[in-house]
């Protein structure tokens, strides 16, 4: 009983943080200007890549490694590797901060650009730490632990970016976020015990490890990233920020879509992975998630049709500088890729247990070079922000395409060993 009582209040943890996720971003969208929400949003899509390039792939390899150890009952190799790393990750992604500080402040932009870009270092580092903790509470099996964690940093953000948005603007809603992330990671900290210190010795080979374990993945989520991200500072430079603040406000559906997509998959992905273990059958495993993509897809069709029946209504009494038909273009699009994006995601799963994530790394390499090569031609031939978003879409099914060639290929071997 007391278990079904943990599984239903994680659930519902999970649920409040999704709604407050999402409230935040409405919430922003509606509270900030179009240039404001463009500040915003080019912050967040720098931030990730100073984690990334300081982190090293400290937080997949702690959430592998140290969820072998934590299985064979080493609690405290566990709670060793994850000091080692928020020591060393933190210092390593304060360097990077530092570099990218210095590079911003040169910059030959207005001067606000440079101001708000520069939080995006502390922004990394405190997010950083945070998702270590995140990852340690995760492999700890406390899973009560990091859903709270999610809820309250969510709700202190929104919170303070409620107060600060209209006074201070992006600098106001930044501030909120980092805020967020620093006080919620220093509680729980001390709820998780630490940071207590840690033995020098083979702390060389344990942090050796943990950045060659983690260090591909880290790459390839880099990759996929990037070549999503790429658009945003493209956009913002042939277009300016006003454009970057539209399109980062179509860009909520694919923010929305992939918090429940990664809330789904959270239940979904252990399952696949568990059964596929115990019976090594790749059909049955693709048809699962076959199953599950087509109940997403009809699921994107009607929320969908919904959209399309009272979306202008309620864009025109929330959000009215979103209501031109520009930005509805945009939003077209802008859906069109992210329904693709979110079934493709799905299928990481059926790499992942047939152990054929390099298929994965190289799918992102084509999504990225597919991107950089539409995004140049856009730049050098002024097209306007429908075009980028048209472009979204299509290197998104371009991508969805390649998935599903693997796929078969995948899936004709498996047929042929029957």
């Amino acid at each position: 009983m007391r278990r079904r009582w943990s599984v239903l209040v994680y659930f519902l943890l999970m649920g409040c943080g999704a709604l407050l996720g999402v409230g935040k971003y409405a919430l922003f969208a509606s509270r900030l200007s179009p240039e404001e929400f463009g500040l915003y949003s080019l912050v967040l899509t720098t931030y990730v890549f100073i984690m990334y390039a300081g982190g090293l792939g400290l937080n997949e390899g702690l959430v592998k490694l140290g969820g072998l150890a934590y299985g064979r009952g080493e609690v405290e190799q566990t709670r060793r590797l994850r000091n080692l790393s928020m020591l060393y990750g933190g210092l390593a992604t304060a360097v990077v901060g530092t570099a990218f500080l210095l590079v911003v402040l040169l910059l030959p932009a207005d001067m606000k650009v440079p101001l708000v870009l520069a939080l995006a270092p502390a922004l990394a580092l405190v997010a950083f730490e945070f998702n270590l903790l995140d990852g340690y509470f995760r492999i700890s099996q406390r899973y009560l632990a990091f859903a709270s964690m999610l809820v309250l940093k969510s709700a202190v953000v929104l919170g303070l970016g409620a107060m600060f948005s209209t006074a201070f603007g992006a600098l106001g809603v930044l501030s909120a976020e980092i805020a967020g992330f620093l006080l919620i990671f220093v509680v729980f900290l001390a709820v998780a015990g630490g940071p207590k210190p840690s033995r020098t010795a083979g702390a060389r080979a344990m942090l050796a490890a943990s950045v060659k374990s983690g260090f591909p993945l880290m790459a390839a989520m880099f990759i996929r990233t990037l070549s999503i991200a790429l658009d945003r500072w493209v956009i913002a430079a042939a277009l300016g920020v006003a454009a970057l603040g539209k399109y980062s406000f179509a860009m909520i559906l694919y923010l929305v879509a992939v918090m429940l997509v990664g809330f789904i998959t959270n239940i979904t992905g252990p399952r696949w992975l568990a059964g596929f273990g115990a019976s090594a059958d790749v059909l049955q495993l693709l048809r699962r998630v076959n199953l599950t993509a087509g109940l997403l897809v009809v699921m994107g069709l009607s929320i969908g049709g919904v959209a399309y029946a009272w979306g202008f209504e309620l864009l025109n009494a929330f959000y009215p500088a979103y209501t031109d038909a520009e930005t509805l273009w945009v939003v077209l699009w802008v859906a069109v890729g992210t329904l693709v994006t979110v079934i493709s995601s799905l299928y990481d799963w059926f790499f992942m247990a047939v152990s054929k994530e390099r298929l994965v790394f190289y799918a992102s390499v084509f999504s990225l070079v597919a991107a950089c090569a539409a995004l140049l031609v856009l730049y050098v031939q002024g097209y306007s922000l429908v075009h980028y978003a048209f472009a979204f879409a299509a290197v998104r099914c371009g991508g969805a395409i390649l998935y599903g060639l693997l796929i078969q290929r995948l899936h004709a071997e498996a047929c042929a060993e029957y």
